[in-house]
């Protein structure tokens, strides 16, 4: 599943993307700046985890689109 991240521009906001979903249980196969592919499909749910602690980090003002 990807998604697309807005406002992810530099190496810093990979790490924190990659670790905030880890913490989530979410397995990646590959990050890029503005996006990130899980190994699973991410539910509904999951994914409003994944939009609140990642627009908790605050100057990310990240928003989640899936494809």
């Amino acid at each position: 599943m990807k998604l697309y991240i807005k406002n992810m521009v530099c190496d810093r906001c990979k790490r924190v993307v990659r670790e905030e979903l880890n913490g989530l249980g979410i397995d990646l196969n590959f990050i890029e700046l503005g996006e990130v592919e899980t190994v699973a499909e991410v539910n509904a749910d999951k994914l409003q985890q994944v939009k609140a602690v990642l627009e908790a980090k605050g100057a990310l003002h990240i928003v989640v689109w899936v494809s």
